[in-house]
């Protein structure tokens, strides 16, 4: 916990080695509060990231938070970079938004 999403693949043939190494780097977190146009708070709405058709490793994994009785959301461990997000409630249209997160900070959204 803390730190940012990491994945990679190396192939090896019978026989080789490899040194890999990783540093990590603290989370980008994504947090807000999903509200009604009249401002009261959703519960339940799901909040994601990632999806089959990014082509980038790191970026197939999925983040995924709901929404509290407050409507607020808090998606942590992201990696740093350019990502896009929806939000999904029942009984509204999804939204959806990019945002460039920082390693160690926080990133508000509150649609």
């Amino acid at each position: 916990p803390g730190r940012g999403a990491w994945l990679a693949t190396r192939e090896l043939v019978a026989g080789e080695h490899a040194v890999l190494e990783i540093e990590l780097r603290p989370e980008a977190v994504l947090e807000g509060r999903v509200a009604s146009a009249a401002g009261e708070p959703l519960e339940g709405a799901w909040i994601r990231s990632g999806h089959e058709t990014q082509r980038i490793l790191h970026r197939a994994r999925l983040f995924v938070a709901r929404s509290d009785a407050q409507g607020r959301f808090r998606l942590g461990e992201l990696p740093e970079g350019e990502r896009g997000f929806e939000i999904e409630a029942p009984g509204f249209a999804p939204q959806r938004a990019s945002f460039v997160l920082r390693a160690g900070a926080t990133t508000p959204w509150n649609p």
